[in-house]
């Protein structure tokens, strides 16, 4: 029953390559019950070497183990089964930023099923790290670290990653003398213990201690008050912040007491003092108070002494004549009338306003002379001889406005009409009163002889009928004329474009100069050569655009060459070998191109390597580097010297080891499977001597082996990890 428990074990797929990797996958029923029925709450769930995350680029962490010689270890609890996760590559988590994101370590294991490390298709993990953020964790999950992201943050840095919640582990416990680890599986040695005591018994108590020597402590920020030991700086800046400020001659409390007369009642003698001083508010002067005198215009709350007063009344009435120099003198000018202003506006009420007067009655005014032209008053006598002066030159029957209107036709709009009417008829012109000039008579044509002048010449019969056509056709027809003939008066018509339709021949030649022009030649009378290539223009050819360009550097980064082939001389200008030819390549639109270089050995006869290079297709690409092209004549590596070797094989095809290896003295080629008993895997023993040497160390003895126990563990993980 064993065996066949054992032969259900089943290896990775070989297609799988993952950066974590589970012990326990589908069919592994023995060490699924086995090892884990005595590792269980023995090898605790947690993370026992690597998967340290660190920031990565943006919002995302890097989980690596490269501290742990590049493989972590940890183990997570699924349901009953205890598993191993080994982590091979570096894993990146991406963040959110905003929010607590908890990055865990998952695994996942079912009897029967197949997860993405046995079979590449499934859509099962065995083991996964990503991030969550409902701030929950899975019964299949152990918490790696969490990732606190500010909202706007672009990028984590360390400060953001939290390590308070992930549960690190070690295998077995481990004695040091260390007095500060935060390690659980370490444990202090009697060394380490006494190391502690000694360092207490240097320690002062917490309850009234005696110091002795030079005791320091931190100083305290300015104005702290409360139990905090103020050391010498803080008391000494107390002292300077109290006195900051003051004069030299006032730092101290002597110089202080000296300033106010050594007088212990300084505050009751200064206020007996004050006692016989007046008031800022009210004061009631007695005796006979002065002040200073104002300089006069001052306006504002100054005391005013008798002298300013008398100087602004006589500032008051200065100017004033001596009969108006006093208010009973004023009184009487304006005749005693308390109510001087209202008799006076009364008075002016009665008077006609300058601005826009109504006046009533029969209001005169002197009469302005004829051709006054101003803002004076015009009287009727002023008005009635401008009307006289204006009618004085007219008729009779046109001396009034009546009589002009009626002669106007009562038309308001008189310029109107007459422009309107003037608009119907012909502007006086020089061509026109040429043409009024001439003589009329029967059968006459004018015609211009000059600028605006005319004459006339008699019109015939034959002249009035080729007038009267109406096409071009009519008049050749009265003419007596035909359109193409072979005979006869008939030649050939011409189109608009003064070109015949039909090719014409003319017996007899034709006497003068003949002009031809590219727009109309279809074929040219001898044909020439062109590159070789006859052409007479009658159609299309092709010619060899190949051209000997001379020593031209080789093209270096993007640059382009010219369209066509063309044929360089390497002469020491930056190809392959120093000499040669070179065959540069290039359409007449696309911009990829390439060369083919040949070179020149220095020995006559004797054979000189070929190299070959192109540029894609676009202005920004770069040239390849030079790849030289094997012949014959070349030694090319790791081909024999006639070049015919098989090398078909690679590692991907390959179906057989040259040489049989073994796996835990199993012989194993490649051509087939293997199966691996548990006596081959020797678990048993390693299994009991785990659970041996760990049921010792609970019974309070030393642990036996310890190195021998953690190679065997490390042994069968990486098995594990093997499979």
């Amino acid at each position: 029953m064993g065996a066949d428990k054992t032969n259900n074990i089943m290896t990775l797929s070989s297609g799988v390559s993952q950066p974590l990797l589970a012990d326990v996958q589908y069919f592994e029923l023995y060490s699924s019950s086995a090892l884990n029925r005595k590792l269980k709450n023995i090898v605790l769930p947690g993370f026992y070497c690597g998967f340290e995350p660190v920031p990565g680029t943006g919002l995302s962490v890097r989980i690596t183990s490269e501290n742990s010689e590049g493989k972590g270890a940890a183990s997570v609890d699924v349901n009953n089964v205890q598993i191993s996760v080994q982590q091979i590559e570096d894993v990146t988590v991406s963040v959110k930023a905003g929010a607590t994101n908890i990055i865990v370590l998952e695994a996942n294991f079912e009897h029967g099923v197949k997860t993405t490390q046995v079979d590449s298709a499934s859509s099962v993990s065995a083991a996964r790290i990503y991030a969550r953020t409902d701030n929950t964790i899975g019964q299949n999950q152990i918490e790696l670290c969490r990732v606190i992201v500010p909202s706007g943050a672009t990028a984590v840095t360390k400060e953001m990653i939290l390590l308070k919640y992930r549960v690190n582990r070690a295998v077995g416990v481990e004695f040091s003398n260390e007095i500060s680890s935060t390690e659980e599986r370490k444990a202090a040695t009697p060394l380490a213990v006494k190391t502690l005591h000694d360092l207490v018994d240097t320690k002062a108590p917490l309850d009234s201690p005696h110091l002795s020597g030079t005791p320091t402590s931190p100083t305290p920020e300015p104005g702290t008050n409360n139990t905090q030991i103020a050391n010498a700086a803080f008391v000494y800046a107390a002292i300077n912040a109290l006195i900051n400020g003051a004069p030299g001659t006032m730092d101290t409390l002597k110089e202080i007491a000296a300033a106010i007369n050594n007088d212990p009642k300084f505050s009751e003698t200064i206020n007996n003092a004050l006692a016989l001083k007046a008031p800022l508010a009210s004061p009631a002067f007695t005796g006979t108070p002065t002040a200073p005198t104002a300089s006069q215009g001052t306006n504002s709350t100054q005391i005013a002494n008798t002298a300013f007063v008398k100087a602004a009344i006589t500032a008051l009435i200065n100017g004033a004549p001596g009969t108006l120099d006093t208010l009973k003198e004023i009184a009487a000018a304006i005749n005693n009338d308390p109510n001087f202003s209202t008799t006076i506006n009364n008075a002016l009420a009665l008077k006609a306003p300058l601005a826009s007067p109504a006046l009533t009655g029969v209001p005169t005014a002197p009469t302005a002379a004829q051709g006054t032209n101003n803002t004076q008053i015009a009287t009727t006598a002023y008005v009635r001889a401008a009307i006289s002066a204006l009618v004085g030159s007219s008729p009779e029957a046109l001396d009034t406005l009546n009589e002009l209107a009626a002669a106007l036709g009562n038309d308001p709009n008189f310029a109107t009409t007459m422009t309107n009417a003037l608009a119907g008829k012909q502007p006086l012109d020089a061509t026109l009163t040429a043409l009024a000039g001439l003589a009329t008579g029967a059968n006459k044509l004018p015609y211009f002889t000059g600028k605006d002048t005319v004459a006339q010449t008699d019109l015939t019969s034959v002249g009035r009928d080729i007038l009267a056509k109406t096409s071009t056709q009519a008049v050749i027809q009265y003419l007596g004329l035909r359109e193409l003939g072979t005979s006869g008066e008939k030649i050939p018509l011409l189109s608009t474009a003064n070109t015949w339709s039909a090719r014409q021949t003319f017996n007899g030649g034709i006497t003068g100069a003949l002009t031809g022009n590219a727009d109309t030649a279809t074929k040219l009378k001898t044909a020439i050569n062109i590159n070789g290539v006859r052409f007479d223009g009658s159609a299309d050819i092709n010619i060899n655009t190949l051209v000997s360009r001379g020593r031209v550097t080789a093209l270096g980064a993007n640059a382009q060459g010219t369209s066509g082939i063309q044929l360089y001389e390497a002469y020491n200008n930056g190809y392959p070998s120093p000499y040669g030819n070179v065959l540069h390549l290039k359409g007449a639109t696309a911009a990829g191109e390439g060369e083919l270089f040949i070179g020149w050995s220095g020995t006559s006869g004797d054979h000189a390597p070929v190299h070959i290079r192109s540029r894609r297709d676009t202005d920004s690409a770069n040239w390849s580097e030079w790849a030289q092209v094997y012949t014959s004549k070349d030694s090319v590596p790791g081909v024999n010297a006639k070049g015919n070797q098989d090398t078909s094989g690679n590692a991907a095809t390959a179906t057989k080891l040259q040489t049989a290896r073994t796996i835990n003295g199993v012989s194993f080629d490649g051509s087939k499977n293997i199966e691996l008993t548990a006596e081959d895997l020797n678990l048993e023993q390693t299994v009991e001597l785990a659970a041996g040497s760990l049921q010792k160390n609970q019974n309070g003895a030393d642990i036996p082996n310890k190195d021998k126990f953690t190679q065997t563990i490390g042994a069968c993980r990486s098995f594990h990890g093997a499979i």
